[in-house]
């Protein structure tokens, strides 16, 4: 009899803690796992929309050597737009021009260096 008494407490104590510990990790951990997650899932993925810029620069820059100026800019802009959907990358318009921006920079360098060494 006192030791069916005992266990009953003990599950009961036990029960006790796993739901205060469950509301703990939903109020307190959860906001701050998913915070952390989100950044670092962004910082992924906004190294990967860099990538993905620099190569569809290289590919207007071999492509549509008919384009200059804005014209060229739009035509990254949308290759870039449909690479980051079918990723599920989602960017501001904004950050999608700051980086064909920063791709056509460096692709500039390197040819300004290509054309140095000769």
């Amino acid at each position: 009899m006192f030791h069916d008494l005992f266990i009953d407490v003990l599950v009961a104590l036990f029960m006790a803690l796993v739901a205060a510990g469950t509301g703990y990790m939903y109020k307190y951990l959860l906001p701050d796992v998913c915070r952390w997650l989100k950044t670092r899932f962004s910082a992924d993925q906004y190294a990967l929309a860099a990538k993905i810029a620099c190569t569809v620069v290289a590919f207007v820059e071999q492509v549509y050597v008919q384009l200059h100026g804005d014209e060229k800019l739009n035509a990254a802009l949308e290759i870039l737009r449909q690479r980051l959907a079918e990723r599920h990358i989602v960017l501001t318009e904004d950050d999608k021009r700051e980086l064909i921006e920063a791709a056509v920079h460096g692709f500039n360098v390197g040819k300004e260096r290509a054309n140095a060494t000769l």
